[in-house]
């Protein structure tokens, strides 16, 4: 196997056990939060993680135009999922911040993307200090005037 193959593997298989975890923890993870009919899923990485994708890997070139070097740096991503169809949500408009106790930053469009084949926002974000933090997504619906704000509890950075 090459080096790609297992890095590519290795990703899908955080993403897919974050999702498990996810799904078996429910109401009790900093990971998920039930809301309006929908599963709300979060996942943060080191945002290098993503910069060790060669360059002709599809995650290489993700949100590219916000990519910043530092090492408070951090990947986020959510999937959404509609409880009754059992259906990953992806014409939505969603956004999120982080948010500590010296620190309110700006809300920042998560873009479109595909992680492990299924569709989810995601953007780099700075995640400053090294205590607790919150992240707050806002979730818009393109065709409906509702809109969702969860707030995600994390750990210490």
């Amino acid at each position: 196997m090459t080096h790609r193959t297992i890095f590519k593997l290795f990703y899908s298989l955080i993403f897919i056990c974050s999702l498990i975890a996810s799904t078996v923890h429910a109401e009790h993870s900093h990971q998920h939060i039930k809301v309006m009919g929908n599963d709300v899923y979060l996942i943060v990485m080191p945002a290098e993680m993503i910069r060790g994708h060669q360059k002709d890997h599809p995650e290489s070139l993700m949100h590219r135009e916000n990519r910043v070097e530092n090492r408070s740096q951090f990947h986020i991503s959510v999937g959404i999922i509609e409880v009754k169809s059992g259906v990953r949500l992806k014409n939505l408009d969603v956004s999120a911040r982080i948010i500590s106790e010296n620190y309110k930053g700006p809300y920042k469009i998560m873009e479109n993307m595909q992680m492990s084949g299924q569709p989810s926002f995601g953007n780099y974000f700075i995640i400053p200090g090294s205590g607790a933090y919150q992240v707050e997504v806002k979730i818009q619906y393109r065709n409906k005037s509702d809109m969702i704000i969860v707030t995600f509890d994390q750990a210490q950075v």
